[in-house]
């Protein structure tokens, strides 16, 4: 069997005729693109979603690599959508995405049922 390729996200933009494009580089610095249709983006988001909301159940492995982001930030500039993801208070990503593609819309969307589900939650100290 074939080692897989290690790729890391490097930007995520938007192609000619809606495409989403998604640059990756590998750790020899070789630039890799996946160009897919929003609806594919749209199906991975949600597989990778179900991924992440599994991942703490199984056991980690010495050699796997993962990033955890701090904190998102995210705000609507004109039809661009800013996307910051911090890794630490020093190290982040930057992407911009268009506003009217799918991804963007998944992260308002998720950002909004997160905001909704802090001010709706009943914890010590809040009333009911």
């Amino acid at each position: 069997m074939k080692k897989p390729i290690l790729l890391k996200p490097a930007s995520v933009g938007d192609g000619s005729g809606g495409d989403v494009v998604l640059s990756m580089k590998d750790d020899n610095n070789n630039d890799y693109e996946m160009r897919m249709p929003t609806i594919v983006c749209q199906s991975i988001i949600q597989g990778l979603s179900t991924c992440l909301a599994e991942a703490p159940k199984r056991p980690k492995f010495e050699n796997s690599a993962s990033y955890e982001f701090g904190r998102m930030q995210l705000e609507e500039i004109g039809e661009k959508l800013y996307v910051r993801l911090f890794l630490s208070p020093e190290m982040f990503h930057e992407y911009w995405l268009p506003l009217n593609t799918t991804l963007a819309q998944a992260l308002l969307d998720a950002l909004e049922a997160l905001n909704l589900s802090k001010t709706t939650h009943s914890g010590p100290g809040r009333p009911n």
